[in-house]
């Protein structure tokens, strides 16, 4: 079931005012339907919640049992539950785009409009300096690190 959300919104505005309209889609799986459940509902509630992006419509299903990957069944977990969110939404801008891409992690996205994004040099600047903070941020949770290459 799609949720209108955004009914009040003039996205057509928004866009011609630089927003970025894009598709979303989160693909999740857990071994607890309840848990997936949750997980998901919560990510719906902080993207709500990010000040430069407005929702539009957003669907969820509900679980269903897949057949669990060779991974899992090596751990003894022979059926886990997927359920897969999508959203299409309205950024401000390609720097809130990317926060949100960077931090929620979709499986994928569609950029639906404008045809052409534009950045001056403030813009990019601050989205070279996220993608730098949001590195380090993973660096140090042990997520990763700086990988250095002979050029």
């Amino acid at each position: 079931m799609v949720v209108h959300i955004g009914k009040e919104i003039d996205s057509e505005k928004l866009i011609r005012d630089g927003w970025i309209k894009t598709w979303l889609v989160f693909d999740t799986q857990a071994v607890d339907k309840k848990m997936l459940k949750g997980l998901l509902s919560g990510l719906m509630d902080k993207i709500r919640m990010i000040k430069d992006v407005r929702v539009l419509t957003e669907s969820m299903t509900e679980p269903e049992s897949i057949e669990s990957s060779e991974k899992f069944k090596q751990k003894g977990i022979d059926t886990v539950f997927s359920q897969v969110l999508e959203m299409e939404i309205l950024a401000k801008d390609f720097e809130t785009l990317l926060y949100l891409v960077v931090t929620f992690g979709p499986t994928t996205l569609e950029v639906l409009a404008p045809k052409e994004i534009k950045l001056d040099m403030r813009q990019m600047q601050n989205t070279l300096i996220l993608v730098s903070e949001l590195m380090h941020r993973y660096a140090a949770a042990g997520a990763g690190g700086m990988v250095l290459t002979k050029v």
